[in-house]
């Protein structure tokens, strides 16, 4: 005769608990449904647990989990082209000339022009050009051979007359058109250093 399971007081089999359904959870009549005990008895195993007796997966659940395994093996990491391409050019001012002018400033007789040449292209730009000497006045120009509208500023920096200031806003500061910066001051100079933001 088979053995006889009875859950007592003293047993580890759960006793059974209501389960709210989903009628519940969104606020119709609550019912409840009993969640019934295994199907097969806890049987004791040689060390006097008790276990539940193991059962074999579905065929269903092995497909799904076969499917799952071959989703994840099918993914593959791919670079997008913005990792290959370089990175954008630094923008660069310097120097190409300077060279004496005729003055047009009286009391200052000595004049010097100055190209200053960009690595890319500047919406706008404001440069300081430090030189060796004191400056009377400057006029900055967009380009030697220029002839359109230009937003333009330049002049001695206050409290700095080795210092001139010069500004443009438009039109863009482009590589292939060098700035042009006239200065006049009463004795020779040249510029010693450039410093500029956009």
């Amino acid at each position: 005769m088979a053995a006889l399971y009875v859950a007592d007081e003293s047993s580890s089999v759960p006793a059974p608990r209501a389960i709210p359904t989903a009628a519940a959870k969104r606020g119709g009549d609550i019912t409840t449904s009993v969640a019934p005990y295994p199907s097969q008895p806890l049987k004791p195993s040689q060390d006097g647990l008790t276990r539940r007796p193991e059962t074999q997966a579905s065929p269903d659940a092995q497909t799904r989990r076969t499917t799952a395994h071959k989703a994840k093996s099918s993914l593959r990491v791919t670079r997008t082209a913005s990792a290959t391409e370089p990175p954008p050019p630094v923008a660069a001012l310097h120097i190409v000339a300077q060279r004496r002018i005729t003055s047009t400033v009286e009391g200052a007789p000595y004049g010097l022009e100055v190209a200053i040449q960009t690595s890319v292209t500047l919406d706008s730009v404001t440069i300081n050009l430090i030189c060796s000497g004191p400056v009377v006045s400057a006029s900055i120009v967009p380009g030697a051979d220029y002839t359109g509208i230009a937003a333009t500023n330049a002049g001695v920096a206050p409290g700095y007359d080795n210092i001139v200031i010069a500004y443009m806003k438009s039109p863009p500061f482009i590589p292939d058109r060098p700035l042009i910066v006239r200065m006049y001051s009463r004795a020779p100079i040249e510029v010693a250093e450039l410093r500029w933001d956009r």
